[in-house]
């Protein structure tokens, strides 16, 4: 090949001319800037969509595994003349109050464990005792950890004479 036939072309450009002649620079810019934030807003609207886990997460931690059956007993004492009646709302169908195991500061006069809303009715040994409860608790038929119940006498909430109660897990 001959490096004679190997020229340079004259280029020919078109004539400059303004894109949009009524708008100004600053517009344009701004318009393509407003375009720009409008695409980033969409993108960042559809990359927080929520999306389906492979792997949920899983359950909250129950008396099955936790052993435990507090996070699901309300326990409210009442005190009247001829003694104490302790009410217990179980908010589990799972969870069931076996029997009483031990009972100190008080005599044990009736119990209704087996019924939807168990009670107690205790006779204090004396006005001023604090009285200790202990329940086998049963959760999804295997043995759960049982309950410690202590009523301490004192002035209730509303100032009235009462019990404050308070709940703890002992081994099963």
């Amino acid at each position: 090949m001959n490096d004679e036939r190997k020229k340079l072309m004259p280029e020919l450009l078109p004539k400059p001319q303004t894109a949009i002649p009524s708008t100004s620079v600053r517009q344009r810019v701004l318009k393509h800037l407003n375009l720009l934030i409008a695409a980033g807003a969409t993108t960042a609207t559809l990359a927080c969509q929520p999306y389906g886990v492979v792997d949920p997460l899983p359950p909250p931690a129950k008396c099955r595994t936790t052993g435990s059956v507090l996070d699901v007993l309300n326990v409210l004492a009442f005190t009247d003349t001829s003694g104490v009646t302790v009410r217990i709302w179980i908010e589990s169908e799972e969870v069931r109050l076996l029997r009483i195991m031990d009972v100190t500061g008080a005599v044990a006069a009736q119990a209704e464990l087996d019924t939807g809303q168990p009670w107690i009715h205790l006779i204090p040994d004396s006005p001023a005792a604090t009285i200790t409860l202990k329940l086998a608790t049963e959760c999804a038929g295997m043995p759960a950890a049982a309950v410690r119940i202590v009523l301490t006498p004192g002035a209730g909430d509303s100032g009235m004479e009462g019990h404050t109660v308070t709940l703890s897990d002992e081994s099963p």
